[in-house]
This record gives structure tokens, sequence and C-alpha cells, in this order.
């Protein structure tokens, strides 16, 4: 049994679970379970709860459950060092986002790959996928700053430095904190309210 706490509940949970007449609960606790493991760097945990669902998420799932099963293992995967695996894992993910016209999975998508391109060293990859999901973002929210722009923004910038490009670089971290103290001046405005 695994010693650390969040793995000794997952693997209770799973196996009350396990033989349940609702594969689709089990498949959301077990992707819950893998997200929390994966936020605390549990990747061994993370794959062990995710594997078991797998034959079954592939040929009976929905497509919001592939597409989250596959991002999460993608996650885990990366966690774990096998980046070619989990941009795989991501990719298939990506495909169903793009299939339900999904623009903000999408775009999430896109930078789950940058991030694993850049890990293998491909910075030139990185910044195009990375681009690709900013102007996704920026294309479906009104204009108004999100978080998941912010951050693409803010890997833009380093994909960018990585490249020698340094002045554009330059450029787009300081768009980058323009941004960012807007949005936590509108945020902060909003909660003094």
């Amino acid at each position: 049994m695994p010693s650390r706490p969040l793995a000794k509940i997952s693997e209770l949970v799973m196996n009350s679970l396990d033989g349940a007449p609702y594969p689709v609960m089990q498949l959301r606790v077990a992707c819950t379970m893998a997200s929390a493991h994966c936020a605390l760097d549990e990747a061994d945990d993370a794959l062990a709860v995710l594997r078991p669902c797998e034959l079954w998420t592939r040929a009976h799932g929905d497509a919001q459950s592939r597409m989250h099963y596959a991002a999460l293992l993608g996650q885990a995967l990366d966690a774990k060092g096998r980046l070619r695996a989990a941009i795989d894992s991501f990719e298939v993910s990506l495909a169903i986002a793009r299939a339900e016209a999904r623009p903000e999975d999408i775009a999430m998508l896109s930078s789950a790959i940058a991030i694993s391109h850049h890990g293998l060293g491909d910075a030139r990859r990185a910044l195009e996928l990375s681009r690709q999901g900013a102007a996704l973002i920026r294309e479906n929210q009104d204009g108004l700053r999100t978080t998941s722009q912010l951050q693409t923004e803010f890997m833009i910038a380093k994909y960018l430095a990585d490249l020698g490009e340094y002045g554009e670089a330059s450029r787009c971290s300081s768009n980058w904190a323009a941004s960012s103290a807007a949005m936590a001046r509108r945020v902060a405005s909003s909660t003094a309210r």
C-alpha cells in the first residue's frame, strides 16, 4: 500500500468503485484523484489511478471523458519525463477538443504540448503552439485578459528568450507585466465592492 496519504485515499476510493455499475463515476473520481496527484508531483500515483480506466474510456467514454482522461494522462507522463508519450496523449486530447469545437480546451492543450516540446529542446515548436493558443484565447474572450492568456504570454516570452530573440521577448514580457497589473487591479476592485 502506498505510503503517502493521498495515495492511500486514492487506492481506497478506487477499490470501492471497482466493479461499480457506473464506470463514468469511477472515471471521474480517477481523473480527480490523478489531477490531485499531479498537483503534488506524484506522477506514479496519478498513472496508477488512471491506467485501470484506460480501456473503458477508449471504448465507451464520451468525448469529454476521453479528452479529460488523455489530458491528465499526458500531464502525468510529462511529470514522469516521458515527454514523447505525453505529447501523444495531449495530441489525442487536442484532436477531441478540436472535433468538439472547444477553443478554451484547445488553447490549454496547445500550451501543455508546447511545454512538453520545450522539455524536448524544441523551443521553436513550443513558441508556435503557444502563439496558436494565445490567438484562440484572444478570439474567444471578448478582449479580456484571462489567467490562461497571461500564462501563455509569459511562456511565449520565455520561448522567445530561449531562441535568442531578446527584443521581442522583452516586448512580450512588458506586455505581460502590464496585463498582469491590469488584471490584478480589476480583481482588487471587484473584490472591494
